[in-house]
């Protein structure tokens, strides 16, 4: 008799990638969090329509935590991502701006917020809920979190963006982690809200 190795939790994540198949996905950011999010969600589903904004461009500060070389200093992040997904033989719908909340549709099945402007989170959250799944991801040194002060929730630390910690590719990859937790949840269990995520946060990577 052939022994079933599936398991309980096997189903829970299938559920996850039937949610998740040809659903158009948009990422804001393609920074540490933003472009492993963008690989590992494609490396998990290929299929799904993924479009990421960014406007900014590869600084040497920023190779300790993303899959460039030092030729890539100077040129689109976004870019870049493309390049290496292509490597891949996957795709993203490449935009080289920022993300304009008035593009917000229902269409979207979430919005990923990599962004570090958390006056821009705020209102991309509040226009969002409603329509979309919405999750903003962020890491901080080697801690990663689905969570940043916004001042709304009475947390605001006076600042804008990151902390000034040295950030490296251990957060960068426990945000995708996160993101995958919060995934998994919402879809199998419904018991997590967009207003929730941004209170988790994991200490761990």
């Amino acid at each position: 008799m052939q022994r079933d190795f599936r398991t309980l939790s096997d189903e829970r994540i299938a559920k996850v990638y039937d949610a998740l198949k040809d659903k158009r996905i948009v990422v804001i950011g393609a920074g540490g969090a933003g472009t492993w999010a963008c690989i590992s969600l494609l490396m998990f589903c290929p299929s799904i329509r993924l479009a990421v904004y960014d406007d900014d461009v590869i600084e040497t500060s920023n190779l300790n935590r993303l899959p460039y070389s030092p030729k890539w200093i100077g040129k689109s992040k976004v870019l870049a991502l493309a390049r290496i997904v292509e490597f891949l033989g996957l795709e993203i719908e490449p935009h080289f701006t920022k993300f304009d909340p008035s593009l917000i549709t229902s269409e979207v099945y979430i919005y990923i917020d990599a962004s570090d402007d958390l006056k821009f989170s705020l209102e991309l959250f509040h226009n969002v809920t409603g329509f979309s799944l919405y999750c903003r991801i962020g890491y901080e040194s080697d801690q990663s979190s689905v969570f940043k002060a916004i001042p709304e929730f009475g947390i605001d630390d006076g600042k804008s963006g990151y902390e000034t910690n040295a950030s490296n590719i251990y957060g960068a990859l426990g945000s995708s982690v996160m993101l995958f937790r919060f995934l998994y949840q919402k879809i199998n269990f419904s018991k997590i809200s967009n207003h929730h995520i941004l209170f988790e946060r994991s200490n761990n990577v």
